[in-house]
């Protein structure tokens, strides 16, 4: 995955993950492991780290995930680094994660990657509705049905 460097850095620092430990089988959803970089800061001032495109290598294929809108995972207060990021890609120096970070500056937002996806929970929301429509249809026929027939 490459994370978007903006604010007073530009460019774009790679991370990346372990393989899968357990097979994948067909139809099951894929689960991302805790994925790690490397950030050395290339300016001074606020930087800002956001999800860029995520490249998933999996079942013999290659999917390649771009967000349509990338917010703010992490603001930090950086000091310029010889051989720094700016403007560059896959940078090695400090380090940040989560709200944290060393050889970069401090924190001054909290952790935590931005919420990406659907958060409504569409299909959730269609099983339940398939469910009620059963329910209801069910109680329909037992009650308009007339009782004589039902002996």
């Amino acid at each position: 995955m490459e994370v978007a460097l903006g604010g007073a850095d530009k460019g774009t620092v790679h991370v990346e993950g372990p393989a899968n430990a357990q097979d994948i089988k067909a139809g099951e959803p894929i689960e991302i492991p805790a994925l790690t970089g490397v950030y050395k800061p290339g300016a001074s001032g606020t930087s800002t780290l956001s999800p860029g495109v995520l490249t998933i290598k999996a079942l013999g294929t290659t999917t390649t995930c771009t967000p349509q809108k990338s917010e703010v995972s992490l603001t930090l207060d950086t000091t310029r680094q010889e051989g720094g990021a700016s403007g560059s890609t896959g940078s090695t120096g400090g380090s940040s994660t989560g709200g944290s970070s060393t050889g970069g500056g401090t924190s001054s937002s909290g952790g935590g990657l931005a919420e990406t996806g659907a958060g409504d929970h569409g299909t959730l929301t269609a099983l339940g509705l398939v469910a009620g429509t059963a329910i209801l249809l069910g109680g329909a026929v037992f009650t308009l049905m007339p009782k004589r027939r039902t002996r």
